[in-house]
C-alpha cells in the first residue's frame, strides 16, 4: 500500500504544475486563558487549535508542525507539554519541531506546513 501511494504521489508530482506544489500553511493560536486548568488527552483534544492542526497532518515528507513558543520555562515547558500531547495522538517525533518565539507572552503558535 506504501508503494503504490508512493508511485502515484509521484506521479501527481511529476505532472502537477508548480504552483500546485507550493508548500500551504495553517496557523492557530491558542492563548493561556485557553489551556485547559485540568491537562489531559480529552481536554487538549477539545481544543478548536489542535484539531485544526491534527485533521490537516499527514504523513508525508516535508510535512511539518512546528510549536512556536513564549520565551522563559514556562514557555519552554508549555511547548514541550504540547509537543508531547501531539506525540500521544500520533503525530511522529520527527515530523515536530519547537521554536521560541511566539509574538506573544501569553500563547502558543501552532503551524501545520504541508507539502504534497
Amino acid at each position: 500500500m506504501f508503494q503504490f501511494r508512493m508511485l502515484v504521489l509521484t506521479l501527481i508530482a511529476l505532472t502537477a504544475p508548480a504552483h500546485l506544489l507550493a508548500a500551504g500553511t495553517l496557523e492557530q493560536r491558542i492563548r493561556m486563558s485557553e489551556w485547559p486548568e485540568y491537562v489531559n488527552g480529552p481536554n487538549i483534544a477539545a481544543l478548536p487549535q489542535v484539531q485544526k492542526i491534527l485533521s490537516g497532518f499527514d504523513e508525508n515528507p516535508g510535512n511539518q508542525i512546528i510549536v512556536r513558543y513564549p520565551g522563559g520555562t514556562s514557555g519552554t515547558k508549555w511547548a514541550h507539554t504540547m509537543r508531547d500531547w501531539f506525540i500521544s495522538y500520533g503525530v511522529p517525533n520527527e515530523y515536530l519541531k519547537l521554536q521560541a518565539g511566539s509574538g506573544a507572552p501569553d500563547q502558543l503558535l501552532l503551524i501545520l506546513i504541508t507539502r504534497f
